[in-house]
């Protein structure tokens, strides 16, 4: 429920009407690791689709960011389009009321003949919502294949068909900053209004309307009142549809008190008015149909149809992803062309270039980065430019590009209202663009009669250039001034330039000039440089004191005559009173092309680097070489060979060896033009030998490169030769497949598990001995979300399905995602499944106890969930442990409550810890409540050293509230009891944790990471160890493990960007040891990774890191890469230090620390023996089985062979092949004379077909003459028993 104060209605409201509407209720997924909540001090509150922390040097990429649905764009106008063309021209009132009606009727008939077909093409598929105002189109849901898609693309009535974003947000110096303290005190005519009588500026008479989470209109800094008569005036909420746009985060309040705040704290406008449009829900999640909703809204309030009752000023500090024909970015051009003021936010995904996003990217939009008090580019604020492939019905593809952002304004540190009477310090460039809203009201205050273009060419001439050297794509036209936006000018030009196409060799410049008092125009090209130095280097391409006719301001512009690089096209234009009006366009020159090479690679020194360059348009090359540096400054040529004739670079292995940013120049000669091409990429030399592994997109049922999915490394010992493997599981076009990796980086083992819906959400492998033959085998489960229904495959290494197996789920309507952990719960000697069932829209969530046959064993069913709540969709890992001093384990599972809202949730249950037996019973004390909300599964372990299994669990708080009374830390008895000293850090946004004896003194210790700083607290709770790490609020596991040589954390994740990478790192909490620096600088930080797996996969006693990157991107050229990467890195670290070395602890995803995980040289219940080591076959199996043949003892187990059963007969044990220094040898273990015996026989038959028979056939004689085994002439072996030796390389 929202958080609602009586007294307060919208029936009355003039400005928002209640006319019934169908309420569409859809279903938002929220990945439980993408959901973190800003928090209340300087918090970066970011807009990225999966992930919310800032990133360095990556762009927008639209293919992988999280959509729900798409939006249909049909082909006829939008009514405000109409109307404004109308209002343009000389027509009777009369004529515009029956054109309109007009309209409304092509309109109808348009969309009625879409639903129709959509009916035919995808009957699943549902309208969700409609659009006739700003944009004309439909969004429709999910439920649609890529095929059916195409078809609805040859649909005569639709002109684009994009995907429905989801949209996130971006997250009492800065008004004195801008000046705008300095305007409240004057009148239009600039006179000081306390003397003068005149009505002050202080956006008086002007509404903003702010599309967010909504408004806490209860603030006493934003009125204390809800509609007529009160500063919030009206508004809706779009997200639960209904007239109570009410902000249940805290994103809103604070934008609208920056924008127009009047109480405590002052906004830039503070008595402007405001209208709220919720548009994001409790999390500040929404999609980009609501947003058009709301814009829609805001053009016409009352929804008369009459616009010119349309708000002021539209505010919206929102993104996802997109361009400027993206249906988002469409509207605010439509509804800034009926003269509303659309201020909207860059992003927060700078220092890259080019990751600007939808709406940010709208042609018309002003579009805001941040500075900070110093008037510096904030580090996150996002870039331009903006380059999109445009194309118009049936006409070619063209690239087009556009300056973005226009302007900057303050947006780190901003402290304004929050709801609750409270207020917070936040920064981002969500912060920033409200001060541009509230500077616009007050023009829109001084100067009426201004158009909405008028009043941003004022706001951008009349900015400052910052003094730091950043280029227009960065800082736009400068800082905002207040003052001089308001009285620089009487009647300002409006300049612009259009969209400038790419790759051609002849351009016509076109833009437009407006107004009144025009005198003279110039145009100029000069390379990208920064702002205030782009003088020096102009070049002047014309100068007219004629307005160009129909826009064109130069013909047959060639910029192939230029040398490669970026440049800018610069208009001037100076009015007949010598004020300047500037614009910019961007355009580049590419002739020369990389091929098999991309910017931000990662390049492995142990091998050579190999690419070439094309020659795209065939120049005559007349010189070619190339050089190497890793500052951009020193440049060298070692190890460096080109050939001229096919343009090809070739780097010598082991040429480089330093790890850091690796730059390569070409320069080419053609035509008398010397063209330098650079391009940035990583070299590592702590990359394992022959990775990264690259895996090419395969191509789709339309010849496109397609997805392989969220790789998801895991890693163990599969094919059972004592080596481990890497296994993910991937699509291949439409095939689902399990692709495996030896550590040579060689595909093995590639099993095909079935056909794959495009919609098929993926989860990593589960890797676990199903069959009980000493292997572990490959567990997979598919979550279709198309048609609901789950599956779970198991399967041998060499692709033979188990028996049993596969194991199909019945969705029962609904749509399931299994979780899935392995453990033999039950100590039967068999592994069990646990699955942890989400089910939406069906009959319920379960948990399936799966046997190792593939039958479920039992069905514990979760509480009914009613409830659409974004929490209530998080979904996590079972955990397991023993609570009730039995010999089985239990399992324990978080659980939200249910029937009850998001903030609910937050505010007064948090969630629910149960713990079930096998059967399903609760065990006694559970299920326990605690106030917080998690990001990762709780840990197990016995904690405090009484022999009893704990609960480990880090909470994140509402960032709503601001008392302590939720997260933190917390350990918790099989009593449900929270031990003497817990919970820790309460009141603290606990993220991430891990656990283990980092200080090696026999207790455990926690580490846990808030948005800020890490801890380490010890077994009491107390902090023992606290340091910040710069704000990097990734998302970001923790693993560690300690050394002899310092205490060491590891710190993993999907994304952890620090600087400009993403990168795993080792950091020694003395604060002055970096130990890995590692960097996946060309991952694309929209795409769910998988967490980093630490351990020792080949043996050298020393630790390796295993990573992927699921979409490999190229910032530069705004692309997919098509391709997902592996990574693997040797460390210097002893593996025998390790203690948690990846997501959910092992492979099985138990979760438990230590807690009957066979290998840690401890015997505990349900185990036969444990002698250190998961090794096959030695006596005592990978789950800690005493093996047939053997009999164990000890703690650490010593096992030794013994060749009698119970009936007193002999019995063989294994026979195999192996493969000892490269030669071939037959081995057969087995019984003789009651002793265990091993015979080594060389394979004769098989060194004959070696195609270096002589040598192989010397080489076994040669080891065969050490007592093992005998030669042997060509004919044939001779075995001979002989007994066996312990200290075999032969396992």
């Amino acid at each position: 429920m929202k958080n609602k104060k009586r007294g307060f209605r919208t029936k009355n409201n003039k400005l928002v009407l209640e006319s019934p509407q169908s309420k569409i209720v859809f279903s938002l997924v929220v990945l439980a690791l993408a959901v973190l909540i800003a928090t209340s001090v300087s918090e970066i509150v970011s807009y990225n689709a999966v992930k919310l922390s800032p990133s360095d040097e990556l762009q927008i990429d639209e293919n992988s960011i999280e959509h729900e649905g798409y939006i249909v764009e049909f082909k006829e106008k939008p009514l405000a389009v109409i109307s404004k063309e109308l209002d343009s021209s000389i027509v009777a009132s009369s004529y515009k009321k029956q054109r309109l009606n007009e309209q409304k009727n092509k309109i109808t008939i348009e969309r009625e003949n879409f639903k129709n077909k959509l009916k035919t093409v995808s009957p699943k598929a549902k309208i969700r919502k409609e659009f006739n105002v700003v944009f004309n189109g439909v969004s429709i849901s999910n439920d649609i294949t890529n095929q059916q898609l195409e078809e609805l693309k040859k649909d005569l009535n639709v002109k684009r068909i994009s995907p429905n974003y989801k949209i996130k947000l971006f997250l009492n110096e800065s008004v004195p900053l801008i000046n705008a303290d300095d305007v409240w005190k004057l009148d239009a005519q600039g006179n000081n209004c306390t003397q003068s009588g005149q009505e002050c500026l202080t956006g008086k008479g002007v509404t903003i309307g702010i599309i967010d989470t909504g408004v806490d209109y209860n603030h006493p800094d934003l009125g204390g009142c809800f509609g007529e008569g009160c500063k919030v005036v009206g508004g809706w909420d779009f997200v639960n549809e209904d007239g109570d746009p009410f902000d249940d985060f805290f994103h809103g309040t604070h934008v609208a008190a920056t924008a127009a705040g009047n109480g405590i704290l002052k906004g830039v406008a503070p008595d402007a008015s405001i209208v709220a449009y919720k548009v994001l829900n409790s999390q500040g999640i929404g999609t980009e149909d609501n947003i058009i909703s709301a814009i829609d809204r805001s053009v016409d309030p009352n929804q008369d149809g009459d616009y010119s009752d349309h708000l002021g000023v539209i505010s919206l500090s929102l993104g996802g992803g997109g361009n400027p024909d993206s249906p988002g970015s469409v509207a605010i051009d439509n509804a800034v062309g009926l003269d509303v003021v659309a201020v909207v936010s860059a992003g927060n995904s700078g220092p890259g270039e080019r990751t600007i996003g939808s709406p940010g990217t709208a042609r018309k939009a002003i579009t805001v980065g941040a500075i900070d008090k110093n008037l510096s580019i904030a580090k996150f604020s996002s870039r331009g430019p903006v380059i999109w492939k445009h194309q118009e019905l049936f006409q070619p593809i063209k690239r087009f590009s556009i300056i973005k952002p226009d302007i900057v304004a303050p947006g780190v540190n901003i402290y304004a209202a929050s709801p609750n009477m409270e207020y917070k310090t936040l920064s981002g460039t969500s912060m920033s663009a409200p001060h541009v809203s509230g500077l616009a009201a007050l023009i829109k205050q001084k100067n009426d009669n201004w158009s909405a273009e008028q009043i941003k060419s004022a706001i951008k001439n009349s900015a400052i250039i910052l003094q730091e050297p950043e280029k227009v794509n960065i800082q736009g036209f400068g800082g905002i001034d207040a003052y001089k936006a308001l009285f620089d000018y009487a009647n300002p030009l409006i300049v612009s330039i259009d969209p400038i196409q790419q790759d051609s060799f002849v351009i016509n410049i076109t833009g437009k000039i407006i107004g009144d008092n025009f005198y003279n125009y110039k145009l100029f090209y000069v390379r990208n440089a920064p702002l205030g130095n782009i003088s020096e280097s102009e070049h002047l391409i014309i100068s007219s004191n004629l307005i160009p006719s129909e826009g064109l301001l130069f013909a047959n512009f060639k910029p192939f005559e230029l040398a490669e690089g970026e440049y800018l096209i610069k208009l001037e234009v100076v009015d007949n009173f010598g004020n300047k009006f500037y614009d910019y366009g961007y355009f580049e020159v590419n002739k020369f092309d990389f091929v098999n090479i991309s910017y931000f690679d990662v390049y492995n020194p142990k091998s050579p680097l190999d690419f070439r360059v094309k020659n795209i348009y065939n120049f005559e090359i007349e010189d070619f070489h190339a050089e190497y540096s890793f500052d951009g400054t020193q440049w060298r040529n070692y190890g460096v060979h080109t050939e001229i004739e096919n343009l090809t670079v070739s780097i010598a292995q082991n040429s480089i060896n330093l790890s850091g940013d690796l730059f390569i120049k070409i320069n080419i000669s053609e035509n008398n033009i010397s063209n330098l091409k650079y391009i940035q990429i990583y070299s590592d030399t702590s990359l394992k030998e022959n990775w990264p592994i690259r895996l090419n997109f395969p191509l789709g049922i339309f010849g496109k490169p397609t997805s392989l999915g969220k790789i998801k490394p895991s890693v163990d010992d599969v094919t059972g030769d004592g080596k481990d493997e890497i296994v993910i599981f991937a699509k291949k076009a439409d095939i689902l497949t399990i692709l495996i990796f030896n550590l040579e980086g060689n595909l093995i083992s590639e099993i095909p598990v079935g056909g794959s819906s495009p919609l098929v959400e993926l989860d990593f492998p589960l890797l676990v001995d199903i069959d009980k033959d000493g292997v572990k085998d490959i567990v997979v489960s598919i979550n279709d979300t198309e048609t609901g229904n789950s599956a779970i495959y198991a399967y041998n290494f060499d692709g033979n399905i188990i028996k049993g197996w596969p194991l199909e789920i019945d969705s029962l309507g609904g749509k399931r995602n299994l979780l899935l952990t392995a453990y033999d719960i039950d100590f039967d000697g068999k592994v069990e499944l646990i699955a942890r069932d989400k089910i939406n829209d069906g009959e319920g969530e379960k948990i399936f106890i799966v046997n190792s046959s593939g039958y479920i064993e039992n069905e514990i069913v979760l509480p009914e969930n009613n409830l659409d709540s974004s929490f209530s969709k998080m979904i996590f890992y079972p955990s397991i442990g023993n609570f009730d001093n039995d010999t089985d384990f239990e399992i324990v599972v978080i659980d939200f409550p249910r029937n009850l809202s998001d903030s609910q949730i937050i505010k007064l249950n948090g969630i629910f810890i149960f713990i079930f037996n096998k059967n399903g019973s609760i065990v006694d004390n559970f299920p326990i409540n605690l106030s917080g909300i998690p990001i990762q599964p709780p840990i197990i372990a016995d904690f405090d050293k009484d022999g009893k299994m704990e609960i480990i669990i880090g909470l994140n708080y509402n960032p709503i509230l601001t008392t302590n009374n939720s997260g933190g830390v917390y350990v918790i008895n099989e009593d449900g009891e929270i031990l003497p000293g817990w919970p820790a850090l309460k009141g603290k946004r606990i993220k991430y944790y891990s656990i283990g004896d980092i200080n090696e003194d026999g207790n455990l210790e926690v580490i846990a990471m808030d948005s800020n700083n890490i801890y380490i607290l010890n077994s009491s709770g107390d902090i023992v160890s606290n340091r910040s790490y710069n704000g990097d609020s990734s998302l970001i596991p923790i693993y560690h493990f300690s050394t002899t040589s310092g205490n060491n954390l590891f710190f993993s994740s999907d994304i952890l960007f620090d600087g400009s990478y993403l990168k795993g790192k080792v950091d020694n909490m003395n604060l002055n040891l970096s130990i890995i620096n590692q960097k996946m600088t060309e991952s694309s930080r929209f795409v769910d990774e998988k967490p980093l797996i630490i351990k020792d996969i080949d043996g050298d006693n020393y630790l390796e890191i295993i990573s992927a990157s699921s979409l490999d991107y190229d910032p530069i050229n705004g692309k997919n890469k098509e391709r997902a990467s592996i990574y693997i890195w040797e460390t210097n670290v002893s593996s025998s230090f390790i203690n948690w070395g990846e997501y959910q602890h092992d492979p099985q995803h138990t979760g438990c620390y230590k807690c009957l995980i066979c290998g840690n040289s401890l015997i505990e219940a349900g185990e036969q023996c444990d002698d250190g080591n998961l090794n096959n076959p030695d006596g005592c199996s990978s789950i800690c089985q005493i093996q047939d043949y053997f009999e164990c003892s000890g703690q650490p187990s010593i096992c030794k062979a013994i060749c009698t059963d119970s009936d007193g007969g002999d019995k063989p044990y294994r026979k195999g092949i192996v493969n000892i220094e490269a030669y071939r040898i037959n081995v057969q273990d087995s019984c003789f004379n009651s002793t265990m015996v091993r015979e080594y026989i060389c394979d004769w038959d098989a060194i004959r077909n070696e195609t270096i028979a002589n040598s192989k056939v010397q080489s076994c004689n040669t080891w065969c003459t050490d007592g093992y085994c005998t030669s042997s002439p060509l004919g044939g072996p001779i075995p001979t028993k002989v007994p066996r030796n312990p200290a075999s390389n032969i396992q």
